[in-house]
């Protein structure tokens, strides 16, 4: 009786397999993303574009929502502090 079941639960397994690999992908390009925001913020608030403020020149350049990108740096920032303890 089980074998009728087997085409089911292989492809339950692949999905979530898969899903596996994306959330790891994900959190890898998550936190690449803030690191790399965090650098720039840095870069960006220690004059290196004038008298530039990060937010207006986040607006005008990257285009993504405030919001993500606070998360992104929030993520990022908590994962920097994790390796310093």
């Amino acid at each position: 009786m089980t074998h009728k079941l087997d085409a089911a639960v292989t492809a339950i397994r692949r999905h979530m397999y898969e899903v596996t690999r994306h959330r790891t992908s994900m959190n890898e390009h998550m936190l690449a993303a803030g690191a790399q925001l965090l650098a720039l913020r840095a870069r960006i608030e220690a004059g290196e574009c004038g008298d530039v403020d990060w937010w207006e020149w986040f607006d005008a350049n990257v285009r993504h929502s405030r919001k993500d990108a606070e998360k992104l740096m929030r993520i990022a920032e908590a994962d920097l502090s994790e390796l310093g303890s």
